[in-house]
């Protein structure tokens, strides 16, 4: 099982979330790491209200990962 290595960097969190899901293939494991339970983000000394888990409902019910649904 032989696969290189690929990244890229995406500032925007949301974003960055928005396009591991829909670059998944079958088989694959997305882990949305680094902010835990906390519902905010924290950007140039402005917390700004931000939660991973409702990022991954929006995208299922605006249905960008309809491909992905079992």
């Amino acid at each position: 099982m032989s696969k290189e290595a690929y990244f890229r960097v995406q500032p925007d969190r949301k974003i960055a979330i928005e396009e591991a899901l829909l670059e998944a293939q079958k088989g694959d494991v997305v882990i949305i790491a680094g902010k835990g339970h906390e519902q905010y983000q924290i950007l140039k000394n402005t917390i700004i209200p931000f939660d991973d888990r409702e990022v991954v409902r929006q995208a299922l019910q605006n249905n960008i990962l309809l491909p992905l649904r079992v």
